[in-house]
């Protein structure tokens, strides 16, 4: 990539093409006020080279590029809420950035509601995009008419699948996913708890759904709806897209690395201005300061050095509050059936039998069972005929580590899905669903491993096991 043309000069958007095998980057800066100044580059991933830098009089950046490779869909990015609401079709010619046509998606919303957060193209005759007030429309293209739309929650961030053949969402309390040709939700169940700006990504093989919620990561297997893992993001605000650069691991924030399997903060990638993952590729945009040559620089991640230390980390053990030998204790003061203690008490020392651990008076780490609820909640279903009324109990389950939560998950009695029998209707079938559901202590998935937790960042504390700084040049 270019240098920077000034120390005010950033790279401001990142967006990837993989049918294509193209990549826009932009360079944005202030001046000349009031207009500002956007260069862009196109960059072809398959031999590596970016072409020069196109400008305009105009403070913009990349939402997606199309699938001809030429054709890039950029977004108003001027400072401050309601400045990211218009959209506008570029191509490169040269030195000039050719301006085609522009609409504001949302213009009948008034202020920070109208932005657009997020947009991808669905196949060259289809765009999507999402405001934050969590508007998502079907765009046709070029002709930018509406097809279908369908609303989530505000802030909310949705994800198109690799196939893009469905949308992957949350509303706050539901996760789901949308069938964009049927043009209907086709799967829906509630999430353990209120997500605040939700933010959702499927895996490069589109078996797993990630979503990150300001404090925790939470992932899905697509094909059951099985939520398979609630990891707490302690330290660490997971604010941004949420990216699968690989099947087992989820980067938040464009920094931050989770391997999935093992439930730990992986790695840190400090120094990218911009990060986006793709196929099972992550490009981070760099610059080097006004002097030299920035980058787009693609990797696989985690890389090598990242795996070899897992691998390590894995036998340490200082490392984890939580692994095979640990004694834990037990704390069911929050079931109020007194009846229900004991069963509880069993069914959680056999799950932690089946990770290696023990259940003891003595135990470093805590195990906090509690059964919470009754209270009233408002639920729909699909093809239910409207709203119904149920009351809902929530079990939940902690690892408390010296008073700090290192683990968290949760279940309601809020059934996903009803199915019905012949005479029956979905009111009745609630009410059968009206009570605790204790047998969640007895099917729920425990951690294998849980790091330390730490507040942030700290003399002698990290929030990774290890990090790299993105440079012009590669990792380090």
């Amino acid at each position: 990539m270019p240098k920077k043309s000034s120390f005010f000069e950033g790279i401001k958007g990142a967006a990837v093409n993989r049918v294509a095998g193209k990549a826009a980057v932009a360079f944005v800066l202030g001046d000349p006020k009031p207009s500002g100044t956007t260069r862009v580059a196109l960059c072809d991933l398959t031999i590596g080279k970016a072409s020069a830098l196109a400008s305009a009089a105009t403070q913009m950046a990349p939402l997606a590029v199309h699938d001809d490779g030429r054709q890039i869909i950029m977004r108003r990015e001027e400072f401050g809420f309601g400045n990211q609401d218009r959209l506008e079709v570029w191509t490169l010619q040269g030195s000039r950035a050719q301006r085609h046509k522009a609409w504001t998606p949302y213009g009948d919303i008034q202020g920070p509601g109208r932005d657009v957060l997020w947009g991808e193209f669905i196949d060259s005759a289809r765009f999507a995009t999402s405001s934050r007030s969590g508007k998502v429309v079907i765009w046709s293209f070029p002709e930018l008419e509406p097809l279908t739309m369908f609303s989530l929650a505000d802030g909310a961030v949705p994800g198109l699948s690799p196939d893009r053949k469905r949308i992957g969402y949350s509303n706050g309390k539901e996760v789901g996913v949308y069938d964009i040709d049927r043009g209907e939700v086709i799967a829906q169940q509630p999430t353990p708890q209120p997500l605040q700006w939700p933010s959702v990504a499927f895996s490069p093989s589109g078996k797993r759904l990630a979503c990150c919620a300001l404090d925790k990561l939470l992932i899905w297997d697509v094909s059951s709806g099985k939520l398979e893992r609630t990891i707490p993001c302690t330290g660490i605000q997971v604010q941004g897209n949420v990216q699968f650069p690989h099947d087992d691991f989820v980067l938040v924030s464009g920094k931050f690395l989770f391997d999935v399997e093992n439930q730990l903060k992986l790695w840190t990638y400090e120094g990218a201005e911009q990060a986006v993952s793709a196929a099972g590729w992550t490009f981070f945009a760099v610059t080097d300061g006004e002097q030299n040559p920035g980058a787009l620089i693609a990797a696989q991640i985690p890389q090598p050095a990242a795996q070899s230390l897992l691998k390590k980390a894995l036998t340490e053990p200082d490392l984890f509050v939580l692994r095979a030998g640990v004694t834990v204790r037990l704390n069911l003061n929050g079931i109020p059936d007194q009846a229900q203690r004991e069963a509880v008490r069993q069914a959680l020392a056999a799950r932690l039998e089946q990770i290696g651990c023990q259940a003891g008076d003595n135990g470093a780490i805590e195990l906090a069972a509690s059964m919470e609820g009754p209270k009233e909640r408002d639920v729909r279903y699909m093809f239910g005929g409207g709203d119904y009324k149920i009351k809902e109990y929530m079990g939940r389950i902690k690892f408390i580590y010296q008073g700090q939560t290192a683990w968290e998950t949760t279940s309601s009695n809020v059934p996903g899905v009803v199915s019905l029998k012949q005479g029956e209707n979905v009111a009745q079938k609630l009410r059968e669903f009206e009570k605790p559901n204790y047998a969640f202590f007895e099917r729920v998935e425990l951690p294998k491993f849980l790091q330390k937790p730490t507040q942030g960042p700290g003399p002698g504390s990290s929030l990774t096991l290890g990090q790299s700084r993105v440079t012009a040049s590669g990792l380090q």
